[in-house]
């Protein structure tokens, strides 16, 4: 279509106005009685990998199969929060990551007891290039979309969920709503990070051919741990 045959069809529209009235009231979203079955069904439609944990230790267990299915030997931790619910313990003088270093914890053997060692990074494109997982705390989960919520924390890296190639988000079920309207409507703009990423499953695109990549614009595995 031609852009001179484009412009007539807008301008015809907007001399009609619009055939359908616009609603005056948000329409009712369906309630789901179970939000992390909902959740984990629309998650795993698109290739997510979840786990539930009821404690430290299986979240310890969980990391440590993830690491050893994927082969890889260390984990970026966004903060100390996150590094926490593992009950992991480390010295309590280790600084961790800020502005100008990112933390990361060595497992040579693919183990993952309940004392890491830590290790600071510089955040140069270089030292986070070599990040193999990366694990963080969702602001929230919808059970709608199946969708993650992560936001930018001060201090933090808004490349932290998608640089690694592998991926693994810690979602409390407190955090979890039904749909992207009860999220927007408990949001508070400017007041929870300078930044809100909504991931739905792993990295895909089809811009070319329409052929399905996965992993380009973001990580290729996506997991998430579903803490009760």
């Amino acid at each position: 279509m031609s852009r001179e045959s484009m412009l007539k069809k807008i301008q015809l529209a907007e001399e009609q106005g619009p055939s359908v009235p616009l609603p005056l009231d948000i329409p009712a979203f369906p309630a789901w009685p179970d939000l992390v079955a909902k959740f984990r069904k629309e998650f795993e439609a698109l290739e997510g990998i979840m786990f539930e944990a009821s404690s430290a230790g299986e979240i310890r267990s969980i990391l440590q199969e993830i690491l050893r299915e994927n082969q890889a030997r260390s984990l970026a931790w966004e903060d100390r929060e996150v590094l926490d619910l593992t009950g992991c313990s480390y010295p309590p003088s280790f600084q961790f990551s800020s502005t100008e270093y990112f933390t990361c914890s060595l497992h040579q053997d693919g183990t993952m007891s309940d004392r890491v060692d830590l290790t600071n990074f510089d955040r140069s494109r270089e030292e986070m290039g070599r990040m193999e997982i990366s694990v963080s705390i969702a602001r929230a989960g919808i059970a709608e979309t199946g969708s993650i919520v992560e936001s930018t924390k001060e201090g933090g890296s808004r490349v932290m969920p998608i640089l690694a190639p592998i991926h693994v988000v810690l979602l409390p079920e407190s955090r979890l709503v039904g749909s992207q309207l009860d999220f927007f409507s408990s949001f508070t703009p400017g007041k929870e990070g300078s930044a809100q990423i909504i991931m739905s499953g792993a990295s895909r695109t089809a811009d070319i051919e329409k052929t399905l990549i996965v992993g380009v614009h973001g990580p290729k595995k996506l997991y998430v741990i579903l803490v009760r």
